[in-house]
């Protein structure tokens, strides 16, 4: 079983102050945004959880605007490039590289602290204009390269629609995980994955 990421990376409180001021909001911002979504966590919030002066904090994000979109190029993207990791450690062959990633979700969606994806969770709150969309946007485009680079060295002729295929089944998990409260959706997914890359072998 691949070890299991944790939802956030955030410090302790000692290590936290260590930090530069900058970092130091970001650590605050990633641990309320994630567990209590970014609408419902006000700038106060997140300058008395960093321990920040509010001047300070605006030197750095003049608008909560302008966090929401740092924090998801930066914290949160983190759980992707863990997943990736864990992937890239425990598969033997190129052909189980995205199976190997499914079962580092489903490791991941297990946990205690598991709150969803902080990308979907944002789609879900902010508006269509919302500058942290692009952000998003970029961050799906990204996983799907991710599964189609991989599909492609593994040799799967159709690794265009496989990886899109791929995507889809990885968000319905994080969400039917997130809504039933149980790591079963992810599993399922898992299953769902490796038929999917075995019936394109036999295909191919």
């Amino acid at each position: 079983m691949p070890a299991v990421p944790k939802a956030s990376d955030a410090p302790s409180a000692h290590r936290s102050q260590a930090l530069p001021a900058r970092a130091r909001i970001l650590v605050a911002a990633n641990g309320l945004f994630y567990r209590h979504g970014i609408r419902a966590v006000g700038v106060n919030a997140v300058i008395a959880a960093a321990d920040v002066a509010k001047a300070t904090f605006y030197q750095h994000f003049p608008a909560k605007d302008d966090l929401m979109v740092a924090w998801l190029q930066g914290g949160d993207a983190r759980w992707f490039d863990r997943l990736r990791e864990i992937a890239e450690r425990e598969a033997r062959a190129p052909h189980e590289l995205v199976p190997a990633f499914f079962e580092a979700l489903a490791a991941w969606v297990a946990t205690d602290e598991f709150r969803g994806c902080g990308f979907i969770n944002s789609a879900v709150e902010l508006p269509a204009t919302h500058p942290a969309r692009s952000v998003i946007e970029e961050h799906s485009h990204e996983i799907e390269t991710y599964f189609r680079d991989a599909l492609r060295r593994a040799g799967f002729p159709d690794a265009d629609a496989i990886a899109e295929e791929a995507y889809v089944l990885m968000v319905g998990a994080i969400v039917a995980a997130m809504t039933r409260r149980t790591a079963d959706p992810a599993r399922r997914a898992t299953a769902s994955v490796r038929r999917l890359l075995n019936n394109a072998s036999e295909a191919g």
